[in-house]
């Protein structure tokens, strides 16, 4: 006599319940690393324009000036929008060098020295005015996934690292970086 071999109807649906709940528990570590992805994605976007800024200035040896654009043709106010790259000054733009547009939602903050409306980099590389930092906050409440570059006066970049191990990158102060207002 023959054997049929195969699987019952109890065991495909045993199993297609352990693959359900399988699966809705990757969901949740999906998203959060998509938030992960979006935050070093911003933040690398960010650190590639002040690097061009800079190399720009340094090679036409010439003001060039990163500034917030919706548009990619004018200055804004709003550094969330995108950056815009020219020679000039702010808020009158020269010839443009290039735009980054916006990757998507999240805030993009500077905290620093002057006005805050535009970084400049001189012919030799150095900020005209200001040092500081951009903060760049997610749309979740979550503070691991905030970010920071800290640019000092010689316009060298870095990015904040979390040196207490909390998840929570840290300011050169040594306080975690905050998204609140």
């Amino acid at each position: 006599m023959r054997s049929c071999k195969g699987f019952t109807v109890t065991e495909l649906l045993a199993c297609m319940a352990i693959m359900a709940v399988l699966f809705s528990m990757s969901v949740g570590h999906f998203s959060s690393l998509r938030e992960r992805q979006h935050a070093a994605a911003t933040i690398n976007q960010l650190s590639n324009a002040l690097q061009l800024a800079r190399a720009s200035a340094l090679s036409q040896r010439k003001r060039h000036t990163l500034c917030p654009s919706a548009n990619g043709e004018n200055c804004s106010d709003d550094w969330s929008n995108g950056l815009l790259i020219h020679t000039g000054t702010h808020p009158t733009p020269g010839t443009i060098v290039t735009f980054y547009p916006r990757i998507g939602s999240g805030d993009l903050r500077w905290h620093g020295f002057g006005s805050g409306k535009s970084i400049q980099f001189q012919g030799n590389g150095y900020l005209l005015v200001q040092n500081g930092s951009f903060i760049y906050c997610p749309p979740t409440p979550d503070p691991r996934l905030a970010r920071a570059l800290i640019i000092n006066k010689s316009g060298r970049i870095r990015a904040a690292e979390d040196r207490d191990g909390d998840g929570v990158v840290e300011m050169s102060s040594g306080q975690p970086v905050s998204c609140t207002k």
